[in-house]
């Protein structure tokens, strides 16, 4: 079933595809639909723990990021403009592991004899929207690395239809990320700022 979805997704999609949306939609898209079919198999309860380590470990990434960046910025002279987008990857994998690796030990106390359809469909759901949020969170690390636009152009940012979706999911939903550096500066690369006519 998914090598199906998946094989229509690479080679039948793109004609079918309305003419404004870019390759870098396809290229979310495929993700976020691997992120459902992995909920589906495996079911709520690892889906659910799967979903908290990713919202927990992206609370604490852009919550902490700037201040632990500005107080390295102060006492350790950081000046690479890189030190943002990496710190916050060290904080969301550390974070998130912790969660995750809890919820394998309850999963492996808790064994279901057989997993319903409700409990594989509500599972999907949870991967399609865990998922969500971990592309969404590397592509704001991905276009604060590319400050050039030599892998993502400005065009293709703006002229995405999931891009912004997936971006307003994770300020509307997890706080601290609408003020972060990583997101002010992908504000600027979609929306940049109109200088007034004289």
């Amino acid at each position: 079933m998914f090598r199906r979805i998946l094989g229509f997704l690479l080679f039948q999609a793109p004609f079918y595809l309305h003419s404004e949306m870019k390759m870098l939609d396809l290229i979310i898209l495929l993700p976020l639909i691997y992120g459902a079919y992995k909920g589906y198999k495996r079911g709520f309860i690892m889906s659910l723990f799967m979903l908290l380590a990713v919202i927990v470990g992206l609370y604490a990434a852009f919550h902490f990021t700037d201040v632990i960046v500005s107080y390295g910025q102060e006492h350790f002279e950081w000046k690479s403009k890189y030190i943002s987008p990496i710190t916050f990857l060290s904080l969301f994998l550390v974070v998130g592991a912790g969660i995750y690796f809890g919820g394998k030990v309850l999963e492996s106390v808790i064994k279901l004899a057989k997993l319903s359809v409700l409990n594989s469909l509500a599972g999907a759901l949870l991967g399609l929207l865990q998922w969500t949020y971990f592309v969404g969170s590397l592509l704001l690390m991905l276009i604060s690395f590319d400050q050039k636009e030599s892998i993502i152009s400005k065009e293709t940012k703006q002229h995405s239809i999931i891009l912004p979706v997936i971006t307003t999911v994770l300020h509307g939903s997890i706080p601290g990320v609408s003020s972060s550096a990583l997101f002010e500066y992908y504000e600027t690369q979609i929306n940049p700022p109109k200088h007034e006519k004289p």
